[in-house]
């Protein structure tokens, strides 16, 4: 005897069946996410990006001394093209 028909004649059919569902809530995360951990200054920093929309969410570190030389670099580049164009316009 073939054991598609063995199987097929263990079934039976079920008058009344009852079957309750359940609405359930999905949330979807929207991949790729990039996680980046990161050691600066003896502390850890922490940084998510997300790659489709490019948002990115966490701290940075800020290095004092990089932030004062670029504020000098801008000061002394507007006194340059101040004196340049002032000398040009005699």
């Amino acid at each position: 005897m073939p054991a598609a028909s063995m199987i097929a004649a263990a079934v039976e059919p079920v008058p009344d069946a009852r079957i309750a569902r359940r609405a359930r809530r999905i949330k979807l995360v929207l991949l790729p996410v990039w996680l980046a951990t990161f050691m600066y200054a003896g502390k850890q920093w922490q940084v998510m990006v997300n790659a489709n929309t490019g948002e990115v969410v966490g701290e940075r570190p800020w290095s004092v001394p990089k932030i004062v030389a670029a504020v000098l670099v801008g000061i002394v580049l507007v006194v340059l093209a101040v004196w340049f164009f002032g000398r040009n316009q005699q």
